[in-house]
Formats: C-alpha cells, structure tokens, sequence
C-alpha cells in the first residue's frame, strides 16, 4: 500500500514525521520524488491551476527533500503555471525546488 499523508497531518506532527512514514512504506532503496506545486499554501505558490488553501509550507518541502536524502533517485516539479502568477512567485520557488534536489542528486553522486 502506498503511503498516504495529509498537510493537516504535517501540521500536527511535522515534516519528519511525513517523511518517516511515506519513507518506511517503501521497501525499495531509492524513490522517485514528485512535487506538486499544488501541495504548497498558495499564499507562497499561487501560480497553480488548482490552488489549495492549507497546504505545506515551502520551507516544509525543502526540508522533506534533504530528508529523503540517499534515497533520491530522482524527482520532478509539476503544476506550475506561470500565467496564474505574474508576480512569478511560483516559478521561482518552482526552481528553488529543483535547485535543492539537485544538490542532493550531486551529494548523492559524490558518495
């Protein structure tokens, strides 16, 4: 069974926690990580096609990454559109995103 964690449960026990849990239901040594911009607050990430009040944080999915960490096998940023966002908020955290995974693809290489 996948595992399946809510942004109300984030809140309640915290990032760690999600991670853990999604981590122990994956008997596989390395994940592919997906992330939807739609699962960000859109108070941070309004360039979206189905904003969702509630959601995480971003400084919560940056952390969720390097919590993944040796695991990361891959990963890829989706839902973001830039003509809902002129301020372009959302791309920019969209490439922050990707910038963080990077570097853990690259620790990860490294090691």
């Amino acid at each position: 069974m996948i595992p399946h964690v809510t942004a109300f449960e984030v809140f309640d026990h915290g990032i760690e926690w999600a991670v853990k849990k999604a981590l122990d239901g994956f008997k596989a040594d390395k994940v592919y990580l997906s992330i939807d911009i739609d699962g960000i607050d859109p108070a941070y990430a309004p360039g979206t096609g189905t904003p969702e009040p509630f959601g995480l944080t971003p400084y919560d999915v940056k952390k969720a990454i390097n919590l993944v960490g040796d695991r990361l096998a891959g990963f890829d940023v989706m839902e973001i559109c830039p003509p809902a966002d002129p301020s372009g908020i959302t791309s920019v955290l969209g490439a922050r995103l990707i910038n963080e995974a990077l570097a853990v693809l690259g620790k990860n290489l490294r090691q």
